[in-house]
């Protein structure tokens, strides 16, 4: 899906954006921020199954982790629950308040990956995903520092 951003244009004039993408055409990304790094991956869906493969692939590169999740139906699903039950000893978790992504540090992040993108034409979501790839490992899409985010 396209990210049109606002911004100054001549007055009297329209704007047309081109646009190459399939009305559904879409990809969703997980991540979790940490020692300030991003650790992330893209995923077609957005599901239970796609957030425990996600977890699971952060499981294998920490021993523990203390993880923040919004209320997102994926977080909170009958599924992702016993994953975490199983997992109770190196995964300990807290649900943010429903309704409020200004208390969730990715989101900070989110909204520089869409600046990274916005207003750019990408002629298939393979493109889209290389370039924010290449950007974000080339430091150009900075990581939220969480203490500062935490103890202004």
């Amino acid at each position: 899906m396209p990210i049109v951003q606002r911004g100054w244009y001549p007055k009297g004039r329209k704007i047309i954006a081109n646009f190459n993408y399939k009305k559904r055409e879409r990809f969703h990304a997980f991540g979790a921020l940490g020692r300030g790094t991003i650790r992330y991956q893209f995923y077609e869906e957005m599901n239970s199954d796609a957030f425990i493969h996600f977890l699971r692939c952060l499981k294998c590169s920490y021993r523990k982790l203390l993880l923040f999740f919004d209320m997102a139906p994926w977080h909170k699903s009958e599924k992702v629950k016993r994953f975490l039950m199983r997992n109770k000893k190196s995964i300990e978790y807290e649900l943010l308040p429903e309704k409020s992504p200004e208390v969730s540090p990715i989101e900070i992040e989110w909204r520089e990956w869409r600046k990274l993108i916005g207003n750019k034409y990408f002629k298939d979501n393979n493109e889209m995903r290389s370039y924010l790839q290449r950007r974000i490992q080339s430091d150009d899409c900075p990581v939220i520092k969480l203490f500062d985010y935490l103890l202004p």
